[in-house]
């Protein structure tokens, strides 16, 4: 669990993205890294909590699509702690209405789990303008 500084990250869908799109976000002072996780692009930085979990998915007894349901149950109680109303959409993530409060791109290799999700908690929303995030 950790809170990243300003950085951009692509995930596997997102093979096309470029140079200059890249040279932008870093004109703005964040990162930009190119990832190995599901999804297309992201924004992780102060405000928000990233988890990264490692799971062998075989020893749970659970595939790739129990496992992110999994997570986003997990992350609809949180909301439900704190009297927000956490839900899923088609997409892959959780959303209080109609803004995703948090956003998730994992990767498996031989059952093991890594990356993970990114909970909104007081984020500048103004970092995701350059973008269209995942989902």
């Amino acid at each position: 669990m950790l809170q990243h500084d300003p950085v951009y990250t692509v995930g596997l869908r997102s093979s096309v993205y470029t140079e200059q799109e890249e040279s932008n976000l870093l004109a703005i002072g964040a990162d930009f890294v190119r990832t190995n996780r599901g999804g297309l692009i992201t924004f992780h930085g102060p405000g928000q909590l990233v988890v990264y979990p490692i799971f062998n998915l075989g020893a749970m007894k659970l595939g790739v699509r129990e496992y992110v349901y999994q997570l986003e149950e997990t992350i609809i109680n949180l909301c439900e702690r704190y009297k927000l109303h956490g839900e899923r959409s088609p997409h892959t993530g959780v959303w209080i209405a109609n803004d995703k409060i948090c956003a998730m791109g994992i990767n498996t290799q031989r059952g093991i789990t890594s990356h993970g999700l990114a909970l909104n908690c007081n984020t500048d929303l103004k970092w995701f303008d350059r973008i269209v995030p995942c989902g």
